[in-house]
């Protein structure tokens, strides 16, 4: 990074201290519902020093890492087989998409009966949190590959092997990596997750402590900046060159350069983010609401006790967005084709 982008950075977070402490001195907003930065930078230290937060940091940490990894391996190797078999494209979108559109926080209660409640149930939820945005990525990237180049590494009698090292794998970093940053902020809410499900350790289970038994705020904020410090150019640059040198406008750029090339990666996103509306719609029905397919699920596994209505109901959020995605995916078909 820049020192021009390390200034904005740290000017950026000076005004949101500012404005947070704006904030808690115009309203007078007690402690235990907004305690001012200062008691909670404090308290971060103070929690530091005093070895309240690190056993609980390394567990957490313990749990992206290996989740982050398990599901970027997975995802990887589900992605290139998207992008190279139409057939397990037909077979396993699908199911992708039905597994990814139930939010996680629906089976990770379930996890820890199958699993335990130890490190593997947390895997498991990192790591399934994780697989996804990393497969669509990969597919994204592989697709993008020029047929051409392809084309010339067979007629030079080049090997798979080859051709995935040297010509697609280097083509689809840019697309992979775009879908790691997703994936590793996730890794970051699925450890989480899995923690408030049943642990004895994690950031997740302070934040719990601090904002129950201890009743300590400020710890509570200090937690939730750990986690946020934790989880803290694809067009090519010589056809806008090109495109300038024949006097082009800035509009006309957009429209026949920029946008026709970022169109594969901006529909990869699409794929994901139609997924994640769903989730989020029905993570938000959870927080508060009369009705929804959320308040089903609830009403269904609570007072009804009526476990085939839940399992009716997650079947319907999963092919809602199933039928969402496939919307995102005919689009595509008719703009870009498919490879």
């Amino acid at each position: 990074m820049t020192r021009s982008v390390w200034l904005t950075v740290i000017g950026a977070f000076v005004a949101f201290v500012l404005a947070w402490k704006a904030i808690v001195v115009v309203t007078g907003l007690p402690v235990y519902i907004l305690p001012a930065p200062e008691l909670v930078g404090g308290r971060f230290a103070e929690a530091w020093l005093d070895g309240t937060v690190w056993p609980h940091f390394l567990t957490t940490m313990v749990e992206i890492a290996i989740g982050f990894t398990v599901g970027t391996v997975l995802g990887l190797i589900a992605g290139y087989g998207l992008a190279r078999s139409a057939l397990f494209e037909r077979l396993a979108s699908p199911y992708l998409v039905a597994a990814q559109a139930v939010p996680i926080l629906v089976f990770a209660p379930l996890f820890v009966v199958w699993f335990g409640s130890g490190l593997l149930s947390k895997v498991v939820i990192c790591s399934l949190i994780v697989f996804f945005p990393v497969a669509i990525a990969t597919m994204v990237g592989i697709r993008s590959v020029d047929p051409r180049l392809l084309e010339l590494g067979r007629s030079l009698r080049a090997t798979k092997r080859q051709i995935l090292t040297t010509l697609e794998i280097p083509a689809a970093l840019p697309n992979i990596f775009g879908g790691l940053r997703v994936g590793v902020t996730l890794a970051v809410v699925g450890a989480v997750v899995a923690e408030w499900t049943g642990a004895s350790k994690g950031l997740a289970v302070l934040i719990n402590l601090a904002r129950g038994s201890l009743f300590d705020i400020p710890l509570m904020f200090a937690t939730i900046l750990t986690i946020a410090l934790v989880g803290i150019r694809s067009v090519d640059a010589r056809l806008l060159e090109l495109g300038r040198s024949l006097r082009a406008t800035r509009r006309q750029v957009l429209l026949t350069l920029e946008v026709p090339a970022a169109l594969p990666n901006i529909f990869g996103g699409l794929r994901v983010g139609v997924t994640l509306a769903v989730v989020g719609a029905v993570v938000g029905e959870w927080a508060g609401a009369s009705k929804g397919l959320a308040v089903l699920i609830n009403l269904a596994r609570g007072s009804l006790f009526d476990t085939p209505l839940m399992f009716a109901t997650l079947a319907t959020i999963a092919l809602v967005g199933v039928a969402l995605y496939l919307v995102v995916v005919g689009v595509e078909h008719r703009l870009i084709g498919v490879r």
